[in-house]
């Protein structure tokens, strides 16, 4: 390649090399990024709980007047007792099948909801 300077009345051409070199930001990123993981990792290690216990009684009925099904759940999650009433409408509900993929599906919900506010909880407070 070649660069073109112009002076007074005549062009003149000069050889150029261009060299392609790294930023010093390179090396400092990677590092950066490295260290980061290193730091989450760590971190993730120091803060693990192992109060896992989970205490489950439950039991289904299908209250009339109301036309609904109502789970009644306590449950007992790393030491803290949580009592839930789940109704589930019965107006499309037409077999044990139905039934069962329904109760399964909002106990789940429940259930996911009470255990992840257990983990923000612990999360914060750490």
């Amino acid at each position: 390649m070649f660069d073109t300077y112009v002076t007074r009345s005549t062009k003149e051409y000069v050889p150029y090399v261009k060299e392609e070199k790294r930023a010093p930001t390179d090396d400092s990123i990677r590092l950066y990024g490295e260290m980061l993981d290193k730091a989450r990792t760590s971190i993730l290690r120091s803060m693990r709980t192992q109060e896992g216990t989970i205490d489950f009684s439950g039991f289904a009925y299908r209250d009339i007047l109301l036309g609904e099904i109502i789970l009644m759940v306590k449950l007992v999650l790393s030491g803290k007792t949580f009592e839930l009433k789940i109704p589930i409408e019965d107006r499309h509900i037409h077999n044990d099948t139905q039934i069962l993929h329904m109760v399964a599906e909002r106990l789940s919900e429940k259930l996911t909801e009470i255990i992840v506010k257990c983990m923000a909880k612990q999360i914060i407070e750490a």
